[in-house]
């Protein structure tokens, strides 16, 4: 997930299905996002990207391939 959360382009948002981008609840003290599911992301790294600032927050792989709603997660 990239933050700030610009306008949603996903798959999920232009389908008005899955979860969007808006569904993951960000802890900025925490510098954690967590996603509709529960699980907590593994990482918060400044980046800039497209000329702008932004904040890199990934999840683990293994706990994103094993949950069940991966298919409505957004990219």
């Amino acid at each position: 997930m990239v933050t700030p959360a610009l306008l949603d382009h996903s798959p999920q948002a232009r389908a008005d299905a899955g979860f969007q981008k808006s569904a993951f609840r960000i802890d900025w003290k925490a510098r954690q996002a967590r996603c509709p599911q529960g699980r907590t992301s593994t990482g918060w790294f400044p980046a800039r990207q497209h000329g702008r600032d932004a904040i890199v927050v990934p999840f683990a792989r293994t706990g994103c391939h094993a949950c069940p709603a991966q298919d409505r997660c957004t990219t």
